[in-house]
């Protein structure tokens, strides 16, 4: 069996200068409805060269009518992303649709500013599960044009406390199985962003549908229901699990990131805890600091 040594890395803080920052705060021109005056987020050199040149040159890319509001990418075989943008100009997501023999499964679905199941209805007529990696705002914003929304039931509270209690949640706990036909994929818990975030791991084709926790954009762990003890632990497990996956899908930043981000935001993570780790002010009056380590960052 393949062995997955962790990695070592000169851990220092890597926060570019504030007139390099601002040249990279600027929206990549696209044909969405949506206007961004100026993005927030501070941004990742490479993550946004990488952003600009899929979003201006990927000849699979899609926006429909009845979503104006998303890019549709399709990355693999029955694999497609979907992209909208951030209305505050912070934290652009993406959400994953995989379609099947029998049905097609839907990871998150967005900030809700247009009609999400219409644009997967554009791609597929087959029945669509509802999943989502946990209840933040911008992974939750079309739920109520489903019939059922699955998610870890640690989530249940705060999802209907945002999008009221007469809308229908089902479990999804340690070890279920989705299976869409010719995939699975397994929940793998990692609470720590969330109290029920989730990841959703298919090991045939090694791949790992990562949420929010696993990304090169930017970790929220400030703020109420995060916890940098608990999502240390949730990293540390996914490093046992490397072996079963080899590309990350996630919420934010980059759609793809290498496996090996795992032990970055590990390291990461123990150095913020730890005190370790240097961080600055966090932009435009968040009560956070930002750490900016490399490549990944925190709002801790």
């Amino acid at each position: 069996m393949k062995k997955y040594p962790r990695p070592k890395f000169g851990w220092e803080r890597t926060q570019q200068p504030e007139s390099e920052r601002t040249r990279q705060n600027r929206p990549i021109p696209s044909e969405l409805k949506i206007t961004q005056i100026y993005q927030k987020e501070p941004v990742n050199e490479t993550c946004w060269a990488y952003m600009k040149l899929l979003r201006e040159s990927n000849k699979t890319k899609k926006v429909y009518p009845v979503d104006p509001y998303v890019e549709v990418y399709q990355f693999r075989d029955n694999l497609y992303g979907l992209l909208e943008e951030s209305p505050m100009g912070m934290g652009d997501v993406w959400m994953y649709l995989t379609i099947g023999p029998e049905k097609a499964l839907l990871v998150d679905s967005g900030f809700g500013a247009g009609n999400i199941k219409e644009a997967v209805g554009k791609i597929t007529d087959l029945p669509v599960m509802l999943v989502n990696t946990h209840a933040d705002k911008d992974h939750i914003g079309c739920n109520k044009l489903f019939d059922v929304s699955y998610m870890h039931p640690s989530e249940f509270d705060r999802y209907h406390q945002t999008i009221g209690t007469e809308f229908m949640t089902a479990p999804l706990l340690d070890g279920d199985i989705i299976d869409i036909g010719d995939r699975q994929f397994e929940i793998i818990p990692i609470p720590g962003h969330s109290p029920g975030s989730i990841a959703l791991l298919d090991a045939d084709n090694k791949i790992l549908i990562g949420g929010d926790s696993v990304q090169n954009g930017m970790v929220f762990m400030f703020g109420p229901d995060r916890d940098i003890n608990t999502y240390i632990k949730s990293i540390n497990k996914l490093t046992e699990l490397r072996r079963y996956f080899e590309t990350v899908y996630a919420s934010h930043g980059s759609f793809s990131v290498d496996a090996d981000i795992i032990y970055i935001l590990l390291r990461g993570a123990e150095h913020i805890r730890d005190g370790a780790a240097k961080g600055i002010k966090a932009p435009y009056g968040i009560s956070a600091k930002l750490y900016e380590l490399n490549g990944v960052k925190f709002l801790y």
